[in-house]
Order: C-alpha cells, then structure tokens, then sequence
C-alpha cells in the first residue's frame, strides 16, 4: 500500500517539513468532572520552542556578556591600582620640588643681597691676621714690586674684588636658573599626571557603570535560568501527569471491555465469536481504508515504559471499541420506555385462543394502548407492514445473526430498507392479528433460532447503567 497522502499533493517542502517537524498534538487531562483533551496546535509548540530558545539564548548572551565585563572591570581595577600608585609617588615628588624651589629662591635672594653689598662698598676688610705667619720687620717695609704704587700695604684691589663676587654671582645665578627650567619641565610633567588623575576619575566612573550592567547581566542570567528551570519541571511533570492518565485509561477500558463481555454473555451468547465474525452478513460494518501514516503521540516515546505504556493503552482501547460497537448493535435495550409488565413469557404455555398447550418464542409485554415501541438496538428494517398472526409487524436485521420483531403494532412508523438505533421509534403498541388485548408481542432471534429476549433486557439494562 502506498504511503502518498493526496492532501500532501499541493503542499511544497517547506510547508510539509513543518508540518512534519510540529504536527499537531493532544494532550488528555482528568479531573472530577470529567475528561478534557487539550490540543497543542503547529503554532503554539513553534511559540513555546521559540519562548525556550529565547530563554536559553538570553542566559548564554548574559553569561557571555557576564565573563566579558568582570575581565573588562580586572583591567580597569589593574589600571585603576597603577594609576593611584603612580599618584601617591607624583604627590611626593612635588613636595620635593617645592622645597628644592624654596631652597633655590632663598639662595637667589642671598646672592642678590650680596651683589648690593658689594655694590655699596668700596673696598673689602683685609683678611684676618693668622697667628702662625711671622711679622713683617720695619726694615722689611718697603714697596714690593707687584704692589700698586699708592697702595696700603696688605689691602686688595676692589675693582678686583668686586669683579670676581660678581662672577661667582653671576655663576650661581645661572646654575639657579637652569635649576629652575628643569623643575618647571618636571611640573609640566606633573600637570601632565594630574590630568591623568582626572581621567582616571572618569574611568572609575566607567567602572562603576561596568560593574552595575554586569550584576544586571547576572540578574537576568539568573532569572532566565530560573525560568528554563520552571519550564522543565513543568514539562517532567506534565509527562508524568500524561502518564498517569495513560494508565488510568487503560484501567477504564479494561473495566468496561470486561463489562461489556460479561452483557454480553449475559445475554446467551458468546462475545469473541461474535467479535470474529463481525463484519460479515447484512448487518455489516461501513468500510475503513487508506493509507498507513504512523501517528505521532503527544508524548515521547523514547523511554520503553511510554512505549509499553501507550501500547497497552491503544490495544485496550481498540478492543473496547470492537466490544462498544458489537453492544451498540446487539437488541440489549427494552422496546418500551412506558410503564410495562410481563403477561406471556419465553417458552411452553397454554395458548390464549384455544387453550391447547402451545410454544411461545416471544414475549408479550402490556403496556397503555398506542404505547411507542422503539427499536431495541441499531439495525435495517427487513419487513415493515402487516403479516397474518402478527398483524401489523416490524423486523429488524442487527447483524451477526440477530433479529428482532415486533408485533401487533397498531401503527408502523418505519419503512422498509431504513437504517435504526436503539433511540428510532418504530411504531404504537396495539392490538392487531391473533391477539386478545393491548400488547407487544417482542422475539429475539439468533441464527433463526429464537431466543428468550428477558435475558437480553436484563443484560443490557447492567450496560447501560454502567
């Protein structure tokens, strides 16, 4: 058999890739009221992949995102400690330098100050005497030839002496301001470190930012996980709730399959013989055909206990859809719902007319006059009208062998070839053909042989109720 689906005729790749990809599932839930079966659409499994892809994405991003900052701020924090040392070292060089710049600006006033002096006065103080040089002797008292004519002997010279102070001033006043130049590079140095004081400012700013955006990051990172936490725990329990209901199914239709065998037994005959031949005679079932494309369950199969599980499940099932269906068709209902006695059983009797010891392969039920009778189970009408001893006569064919009919009609309702169930009503108890008074004369027949109908009505009035 082929497995082409005409529906997938018109379907391009994509759309049946889709399609195969999410097909739509049920999911089956069980509460106090009742039953109730939830369909998950192609749509709402691709919003819910999409929901948990989102969730998973948005961890990883935010984890990603997490490790990037916490490297970005350990450089920051690296760069920040270098910086504050690099600070702390330039703060003690100034204060070296403004005390090099006093001592440099008090040695600049002294030296002026001398140059004033030396400005002011005309000669210089003869050096001290020393102890340990002899005395001149009078004799020795003469003009030396070096010596300037008009010259007191022992004096210098103070255009001399006036020349080489303002040397030496002049010396110390240059090496004072080359000192000077090399600290006033040395503060444009530290100016030049101040403003990378002021910038590390803005980067600790910057840090701070850092750092906020990362405990978001982690926030969410967090809440995302938290997330796709819930969403698979709700998946585990979801498929153990499934589960459950799975089994509890299968223990409903084990329950009702053995209630339904046990009517029907009940009822004089025997169910898998009726079961094996189902499908066969006039009573047969509609055909069913196609073909094969394996389901897929709203739950995963993977794990052998789903397998198991549902398998059992599905064979239950299809086995109380055959008992459901062989019920439904057998004559298990009562043909009146009014008020109704029994006054002629199954079996020997004396006949009403004559008295003569009789067989009676029916049951006569009295009930009001015009009572509506009703088919006793579904079937097709094989006789409908007027048939000697039974007057007005419905027959009905409900397959697997069975017959019912239904006599002394005072009105028929259904017409030959008609299709019925146990809800159609076929016609008004009366009083027609060989009969005494107001009744139904009701038979069952199996394989042409009649049956007592009592056990027929009892059995299905046990199906029913249950």
């Amino acid at each position: 058999m082929s497995i082409y689906d005409p529906r997938d005729r018109n379907v391009g790749r994509v759309a049946l890739l889709f399609r195969r990809m999410f097909p739509e599932r049920q999911m089956i839930l069980r509460s106090e009221n009742g039953l109730r079966t939830i369909r998950l659409s192609p749509a709402v499994q691709v919003i819910t992949l999409g929901v948990v892809s989102l969730l998973l994405g948005w961890g990883a991003f935010a984890t990603t995102a997490m490790v990037r900052q916490q490297t970005l701020i350990a450089h920051h924090q690296a760069g920040r400690v270098a910086a504050e040392t690099a600070y702390e070292g330039l703060l003690a060089q100034v204060s070296v330098y403004r005390n090099k710049i006093s001592d440099v600006t008090a040695d600049l006033e002294r030296n002026h100050a001398r140059a004033v002096q030396l400005a002011k006065s005309d000669t210089v103080a003869a050096p001290v005497k020393d102890a340990r040089k002899p005395e001149v002797k009078p004799e020795d008292k003469g003009a030396r030839a070096d010596q300037t004519p008009g010259q007191t002997p022992g004096a210098v010279d103070p255009a001399v002496s006036r020349e080489l102070y303002q040397t030496h001033a002049q010396r110390e006043r240059e090496a004072l301001y080359g000192e000077l130049a090399r600290l006033d590079t040395e503060m444009a140095s530290l100016a030049q470190r101040a403003a990378m004081e002021k910038a590390l400012d803005g980067v600790e700013v910057q840090l701070k930012k850092v750092t906020l955006e990362r405990d978001l990051a982690m926030g969410e990172r967090d809440q995302a996980r938290t997330r796709v936490k819930e969403l698979e725990g709700r998946l585990v329990g979801m498929e153990e709730q499934q589960l459950a209901l799975v089994q509890k199914f299968t223990n409903l239709a084990t329950d009702r399959s053995a209630k339904l065998r046990a009517a029907v037994s009940k009822a004089g005959l025997n169910p898998q013989d009726m079961l094996d031949d189902q499908g066969e005679g006039p009573g047969e079932k509609d055909g069913q055909g196609g073909p094969f494309i394996p389901a897929e369950l709203g739950v995963s199969t993977s794990s052998p206990v789903v397998k198991e599980t549902l398998g059992a499940l599905n064979s239950k099932v299809l086995h109380m859809t055959s008992l459901q269906a062989l019920v439904d068709g057998l004559p298990l209902a009562s043909p009146l719902e009014a008020q109704w006695h029994v006054t002629s059983g199954f079996g020997g009797r004396d006949d009403p007319i004559n008295g003569s010891a009789a067989i009676h392969e029916g049951m006569d039920m009295s009930a009001e006059y015009k009572s509506p009778v009703y088919a006793t189970g579904s079937g097709k009408v094989i006789y409908a009208g007027w048939r000697g001893r039974y007057g007005r006569l419905v027959e009905i064919d409900h397959g697997n062998g069975l017959k019912t009919r239904y006599g002394h009609l005072n009105r028929v309702l259904v017409k030959k070839g008609e299709q019925v169930d146990r809800t159609s009503l076929i016609g008004l108890l009366g009083n027609s053909g060989r009969s005494t008074g107001a009744h139904l004369h009701y038979e069952v027949i199996v394989n042409d042989k009649p049956r007592n109908p009592d056990r027929f009505i009892k059995a299905g009035s046990n199906v029913f109720e249950s």
